[in-house]
């Protein structure tokens, strides 16, 4: 596989809730990155990650799809524009974009950096701030 197409299938497993099988494709130590100041935004271990992911998925019980706009790899280094879609057990509609940054290193994801709207992402999973 091309690292663009590990990244595509560890979104496409991660995006389906099938964690264990998109840990196939995490090196040990990866590393998270998410943007804002949300309570989950920073550093994460992968650990980390995966508890606010499993948060996340329960939240669409439709379930919750990645639409990929736009993939461009070079060098180990991949970059996915995409949107998010999915409708909350309220009814709410969620529609993010993202912009992603994965490390590809031997087939694995060493690193990843999501640039995401945290104002969004915030008022609709309600979620706290850090505290400065």
């Amino acid at each position: 596989m091309t690292d663009a197409e590990i990244v595509l299938e560890y979104l496409r497993l991660g995006t389906a809730g099938e964690v264990d099988a998109a840990a196939q494709y995490e090196h040990p130590d990866m590393t998270y990155w998410l943007s804002g100041r949300l309570i989950v935004s920073g550093d994460l271990t992968i650990a980390q990650k995966r508890k606010a992911a499993a948060g996340v998925h329960e939240a669409f019980p439709g379930g919750y799809t990645l639409h990929v706009r736009n993939v461009i790899a070079t060098d180990g280094q991949v970059v996915v524009e995409a949107q998010g879609d999915g409708v909350m057990a309220d009814g709410t509609h969620y529609t993010p974009v993202y912009a992603m940054f994965f490390r590809v290193v031997d087939g694995l994801i060493v690193s990843t950096k999501e640039y995401i709207d945290t104002e969004y992402v915030g008022a609709t999973f309600k979620l706290p701030l850090k505290s400065a």
